[in-house]
């Protein structure tokens, strides 16, 4: 069975992440002597991915350097976000690449003992607009990504960054979503959140749940690190030695 292209998200500098990030973009931090990007990349391979689609941005041209046009055995095709606005504005640059449902992972983002493998045979067997890949989290952890409220599979709202009281299950939303290529019909109509300037991913969904499209979850279990700030890198680097020492 053909794999989906993954889409990886890398336009930005990572000023949240000074001072690691005074030289290169947070695409390229080392961890264990492997850039994000790279760690991205390897599960990509790990589940089968053959094309790969990396967003770029600031310091493209460090990254097509770093890379080229081939990773291993995966193909590389980098597409450029010339204005940094955002995660949903960055999936608009692509409508113009893919035709076809994708999967996309986030640069900042390394997973642990995740069931990253299951996701596309499970996404095909229910074949759902989007599919968003949750785990468990604490509150403390819920409050900084997003939250989902949920009937069986299918989910009736997201919620960014949700106070206390909005949180009414464990489940943490990540960065690892699939998406069918009607999700391009959607950005238009979303509104720009007041709050950053710019479209939320979690309100992208939140209009296509309204249109009645389904978006449904996936418990991917595990664990990960989401690299905002500069404590954020520094807990990933002792939590990849931890891993390791297993």
């Amino acid at each position: 069975m053909k794999s989906l292209p993954l889409v990886v998200p890398a336009a930005g500098r990572g000023t949240r992440a000074l001072p690691y990030t005074m030289e290169h973009p947070k695409a390229l931090l080392e961890v264990d002597g492997k850039t994000l990007l790279g760690q991205v990349l390897d599960l990509g391979e790990s589940i089968g991915v053959e094309r790969a689609f990396i967003i770029v941005g600031f310091q493209a041209d460090e990254i097509r350097k770093r890379f080229g046009t081939r990773y291993r055995s995966m193909s590389l095709t980098y597409v450029e976000q010339t204005e940094q606005l955002g995660l949903v504005h960055a999936i608009s640059q692509l409508e113009k690449h893919l035709s076809e449902d994708f999967m996309m992972m986030l640069c900042d983002e390394i997973y642990f003992d995740t069931r990253h493998h299951e996701v596309m045979p499970h996404f095909r067997s229910i074949n759902p607009d989007v599919l968003c890949c949750v785990m468990n989290g604490t509150v403390e952890e819920i409050q900084k990504n997003y939250s989902v409220e949920f009937e069986g599979q299918r989910i009736t709202k997201l919620i960014e960054k949700p106070t206390t009281e909005q949180i009414t299950n464990p489940f943490m939303g990540t960065g690892t979503v699939l998406f069918h290529p009607s999700v391009f019909e959607y950005i238009e109509r979303t509104p720009v959140n007041p709050k950053r300037n710019q479209k939320e991913l979690a309100d992208l969904l939140n209009v296509m749940i309204q249109a009645g499209r389904n978006i449904s979850l996936f418990d991917i279990g595990g664990s990960y690190v989401n690299v905002n700030y500069a404590d954020d890198y520094e807990r990933l680097t002792h939590k990849v030695e931890e891993h390791a020492a297993r």
